[in-house]
């Protein structure tokens, strides 16, 4: 049976979890990095798993699984010259972050099937082993990177309308999430309490103080933190305008159907909640206008239970056009790779005899292989 990464907690026992919160810090991407010059290449790496992710039974966690690796694998280590170009080498490793998580999410993944579908170039095909085998490195093999989806189930049980809030609601907005770098400095535990809080307060808007003390009481969570990443959240909800359902076999209240952002009079008249989602002095939320690469959704959701949640929703994530040639000169900047130095033998001092020596030595050991 393939590892179910998206619901974690039901492949492992219970009491694993305090394994997980202490070994969160080591999945996320490093401090700083959100505001990092790597944040350039993260916009690559982007548009490249989500366009190579599209396929007729989309996953959303792989994507989602992929974009982690990304960012746990570039915000620490160098990228690999293999190709030789910035942007040849973002792009390989990007195809690469997701062939790697396609193949933990499902084992019947083949990537010659992968690689005639997304019609990849034959330099990207001869190097794609190689680069792998770099990340795993870069990531000390960190596969079972441990996600917000670790969380999800013990912070569910621990509100009394934890139940009532479709998985599938859960799975989106921390998925969504990830196509944000500034959501990748909070930790998974946090990401998934902000994302619960968040459907709770657009839901059961009565129930969300005692709601978001009951999350404080389990004290592996800081309220300063919960409440930065709930105002990202919070936001991203409603700018992307994400559908939050509510568990209709459960009888917790009025059954209702609520998108983020949605400001029509009918359902303000209706609907308690109005005070949130009708923000005074401000208009109805826009659709944004940036670019959102559309996927195509699976024509059979799968049903809502705990062994399988949804996970074939669109993908919102923000995009960043690369067509611009000032972009290719930003990133093939020697920002991000410093030029080689070249010595003079002759100049006598030691760092350029150690050069030429290095040369020489990279010289004979080619004239071996040929």
């Amino acid at each position: 049976m393939d590892f179910d990464s998206g619901n974690p907690l039901h492949s492992f026992e219970q009491q694993a979890l305090e394994k997980f919160f202490n070994e969160e810090r080591e999945s996320m991407a490093a401090e700083g990095y959100a505001v990092s010059k790597e944040a350039t290449l993260r916009k690559v790496a982007l548009n490249v798993i989500l366009k190579n992710s599209k396929c007729f039974n989309f996953d959303a966690f792989i994507p989602y699984l992929a974009m982690n690796y990304f960012d746990l694998f570039i915000s620490r280590n160098q990228l690999p010259n293999v190709l030789g170009r910035v942007r040849d080498d973002i792009v390989l490793a990007a195809i690469c972050c997701l062939t790697l998580a396609w193949k933990v999410r499902n084992q019947a993944f083949r990537f010659i099937y992968f690689e005639r579908d997304n019609n990849l170039n034959e330099d990207y095909k001869r190097h794609i082993l190689s680069m792998e085998l770099q990340i795993l490195k870069g990531i000390n093999w960190r596969l079972r990177a441990v996600t917000a989806m670790y969380f999800k189930e013990f912070f569910v049980g621990k509100i009394p309308v934890g139940k009532g809030i479709m998985r599938r609601t859960l799975n989106e907005i921390i998925i969504q999430a990830q196509g944000d770098i500034n959501f990748t400095q909070y930790k998974p535990s946090v990401m998934a309490a902000s994302s619960l809080l968040t459907a709770c307060r657009l839901l059961y808007p009565n129930e969300y103080n005692q709601c978001e003390r009951d999350i404080l009481a389990t004290k592996h969570i800081k309220e300063e933190e919960l409440e930065s990443c709930l105002k990202r959240t919070y936001e991203m909800c409603m700018d992307k305008q994400i559908l939050l359902e509510r568990n209709e076999k459960l009888k917790l209240g009025p059954q209702r159907k609520v998108e983020a952002g949605e400001t029509s009079s009918s359902m303000l008249s209706k609907d308690p909640l109005q005070d949130i989602l009708h923000r005074p002095g401000k208009g109805p939320i826009q659709e944004i206008s940036e670019i959102v690469l559309e996927i195509p959704e699976t024509r059979m959701e799968p049903d809502e239970s705990d062994n399988e949640p949804g996970l074939s929703f669109e993908l919102k994530w923000r995009l960043w056009s690369s067509d611009n040639p000032e972009d290719d000169i930003i990133i093939d900047s020697p920002l991000f790779r410093p030029p080689v130095p070249i010595f003079d033998p002759n100049d006598g001092t030691d760092q350029a005899q150690a050069g030429h020596n290095s040369t020489s030595f990279v010289q004979c050991i080619n004239c071996i292989l040929m």
